[in-house]
């Protein structure tokens, strides 16, 4: 009983290990395969490249040769190595799948053949070697290159830039585009509400019945902005790049400062 438990634990184990060793590899979107492995004496030597390309390929990776691959994040993909051992009985070969850091995240089962032609043993000990990795069953991530960032973060953040010189080229005077903006004046909060004529400024205070008082409007006249109280005087005004607004009063300038 107990050597069943134990056989149980074990194939558990293999089962979850396997499980997270394929997760691992999904999450990457292709993997490099160099044309020249440290043992061999020239590119695609025995076709052996091409070989391991083609089996990464049909068994859920995107391979390409490093002249093939897309504008991509490096860090993206992995990139496989392999090492090959001729001696006088057995081939034997293994490989190995890193990260772009070179840290190894999977080393494959030891792949081995006892035949005596080169191109031969080499093709069958790699592709005994790749079984291991065919049995995790890995189907990496779609391939995205670079332009399918652009909508990143950093993109986004230029794209509100480049909306801003806009709006502000077609809005010289910078005023106002929501319905309604709160500003802060002297420890006290206001409401600008956008009117069909310009704008109304409203003091928020418990005074008032439904918590607002007017205190006067907005408005423009042939490109310059005015500020009429609710006594109907009259003064020039002005909102900033941030969208404060400044009245030119006879006493000096007030300024309702945009709180976001």
């Amino acid at each position: 009983m107990n050597k069943l438990i134990i056989a149980f634990v074990f194939s558990l184990a293999f089962v979850f290990s396997g499980y997270s060793q394929k997760e691992k590899l999904s999450n990457y979107s292709f993997i490099v395969v160099p044309k020249k492995f440290d043992f061999q004496f020239s590119d695609d030597q025995y076709q052996l490249n091409s070989l391991l390309k083609f089996l990464f390929n049909k068994h859920g990776f995107h391979a390409y040769f490093d002249d093939e691959l897309p504008d991509v994040r490096r860090c993206d993909g992995l990139r496989a190595e392999v090492t090959g051992d001729p001696n006088f009985v057995w081939t034997r070969v293994t490989i190995y799948i890193k990260d772009c850091e070179g840290n190894v995240i999977y080393t494959s089962e030891e792949g081995k053949s006892k035949l005596k032609e080169y191109s031969k043993t080499y093709n069958q000990a790699m592709r005994r070697a790749f079984e291991s990795i065919e049995a995790l069953f890995v189907q990496q991530k779609e391939v995205r290159v670079l332009k399918d960032f652009e909508d990143s973060s950093e993109r986004k953040e230029e794209k509100k830039v480049e909306a801003e010189v806009v709006s502000q080229k077609d809005n010289p005077l910078h005023l106002p585009v929501s319905k309604y903006a709160n500003y802060t004046n002297a420890g006290k909060s206001f409401l600008l509400r956008k009117t069909n004529e310009g704008f109304s400024l409203y003091e928020e205070t418990a005074e008032a019945s439904d918590g607002l008082k007017y205190t006067g409007k907005v408005f423009v006249v042939e490109g310059v902005v005015f500020f009429e109280d609710e006594k109907e005087q009259r003064y020039i005004a002005n909102f900033d790049t941030s969208g404060n607004l400044t009245v030119e009063k006879e006493g000096g300038k007030v300024t309702y400062s945009k709180s976001n």
